[in-house]
């Protein structure tokens, strides 16, 4: 029984797998954005604001604010290829470009790392999930069950993304032409990062589920079975805090790339108005956290509650004593370096939004 609740031993074929989609995922990733670069040219354009709600004549719109904006390249925009372009000395633009521009680099970077990250990371999330289903015996119901919830809670996020009174970064790079000639292509890696973000949210509540497979009470078992008992419990403790360290990693790059993307954006244009404001970050962070407590501490102290009842009829003589070892296990006592992981996990997202700008970089 000892082995059959062991995960086995990964494979060199499956370990070699995980490196292949990961950097697969990462050198990809970033060779296709440096590819569809697009160079601004500095410009102004007077772009007037219309309300289509109210009519100021047959046919007309009012107008109610004009908005400048000023792009910053050092090359006019030209359907002319990257490599292509050469400075005194044969110098690639591409050079010049991440010279006045260096934090769309830094955003490349962290979005392919990102793409990287989802890809290596999702085998091992499935695995781990096959792993609990087989365990403890989860019916197939229970997991279509999961995956539908999860599925409507994605749905829910993208509907949440759509709002008619403020532009999004995509939006922002294709209405004004700047940085990438097809950011709507970044959808996908969006939708990329997300998805294997739910698939651990997934894992959450098959251990939600699992949760229920436990006994009521370990009183009456032989040591052996309260052994195996205790092995399912700390399996359930464990990949419980790996899967909010799966959302919590993903998110985290998120709200990065989103801040690297804001800079980029400001560095390359600049408005009359502060048309992505920084409070935006901040929100999406605080949302997040809010998310990952959500999902996490429900389940969390459900599990801990469960192990607390599985001792109820043990005497507390004996936990402190024979019982040491169980008691340990199933009364789940966190220690301060343990509760502050956790913390941080949870609290990752909103810090991860105040960073950049508390530490100037």
């Amino acid at each position: 029984m000892r082995q059959i609740l062991q995960t086995p031993t990964p494979k060199a074929l499956y370990i070699l797998v995980i490196i292949f989609l990961g950097g697969c995922g990462m050198i990809v990733t970033k060779q296709l954005l440096v590819r569809d670069i697009r160079l601004s040219g500095f410009n102004k354009e007077y772009i007037a604001v219309q309300n289509t709600d109210v009519l100021a004549g047959p046919g007309k719109t009012e107008v109610v604010d004009t908005l400048v904006v000023t792009h910053h390249g050092v090359a006019k925009a030209n359907a002319v290829k990257l490599g292509n372009i050469k400075t005194t000395g044969n110098m690639p633009y591409k050079s010049l470009f991440f010279e006045y521009n260096s934090v769309f680099l830094v955003w490349m970077s962290l979005i392919s790392i990102m793409i990287g990250i989802s890809l290596a990371l999702a085998p091992v999330i499935i695995k781990s999930i096959k792993d609990l289903v087989r365990i403890f015996s989860i019916p197939g119901a229970a997991v279509w069950q999961s995956i539908a919830a999860v599925l409507l809670l994605g749905g829910a996020l993208v509907y949440a993304q759509q709002n008619s009174y403020m532009l999004q970064a995509f939006d922002i790079m294709d209405r004004f032409k700047i940085l990438l000639y097809h950011p709507g292509a970044l959808n996908i890696v969006v939708l990329t990062s997300l998805g294997v973000g739910l698939i651990a949210i997934t894992g959450k509540l098959i251990i939600n589920y699992a949760v229920g497979k436990l006994p009521e009470r370990i009183t009456g078992m032989s040591e052996t079975e309260q052994k195996k008992v205790g092995e399912k419990f700390l399996l359930l403790r464990n990949q419980l805090k790996f899967f909010l360290l799966v959302d919590a990693i993903l998110i985290v790059f998120s709200i990065l790339t989103t801040d690297a993307l804001r800079r980029s954006i400001l560095t390359e244009v600049t408005f009359s108005i502060d048309i992505f404001p920084d409070n935006f970050v901040y929100l999406y962070g605080l949302l997040f956290t809010f998310f990952l407590g959500l999902l996490y501490m429900p389940i969390y102290y459900r599990l801990r509650y469960k192990g607390a009842t599985m001792l109820h009829d043990i005497p507390q003589a004996e936990l402190d004593g024979d019982k040491k070892t169980l008691s340990a296990i199933f009364l789940i006592q966190e220690t301060p370096m343990q509760s502050l992981q956790v913390s941080l996990a949870i609290l990752a997202p909103v810090l991860t939004s105040l960073a950049p700008n508390v530490l100037k970089i």
